[in-house]
């Protein structure tokens, strides 16, 4: 059986930040999708917690041969145990108090 592929994002549009996935079959054929606001919270945030809500509905709808990607390397290094969780916290802090200084 063929992987379902998973893939995960953030983006951030003038300050609001949202996250999404979609589910995808071997033939590119999108199975299911979803999206949702994260308001002013960070991108890897919004990433990780994206990636955590798409293996629950993985889960949930009985996927279980799964193929994940994503653009996130904070997300990916953390799932890969490549940073702790510390790392990745203070990630997010240095990231929120870079994006307070710019201006969109």
């Amino acid at each position: 059986m063929e992987p379902t592929k998973i893939n995960f994002y953030g983006s951030v549009q003038e300050r609001a930040v949202a996250g999404g996935f979609v589910f995808r079959d071997s033939n590119d054929m999108v199975l299911l999708a979803a999206a949702k606001s994260f308001g002013n919270a960070t991108i890897p945030t919004a990433e990780a917690t994206t990636l955590r809500d798409s293996l629950a509905k993985a889960k949930d709808q009985g996927f279980l041969n799964i193929q994940i990607e994503g653009n996130s390397k904070v997300v990916i290094d953390a799932i890969n145990e490549r940073i702790s969780t510390r790392t990745l916290e203070a990630s997010q802090d240095h990231l929120r108090h870079q994006d307070d200084r710019k201006v969109f």
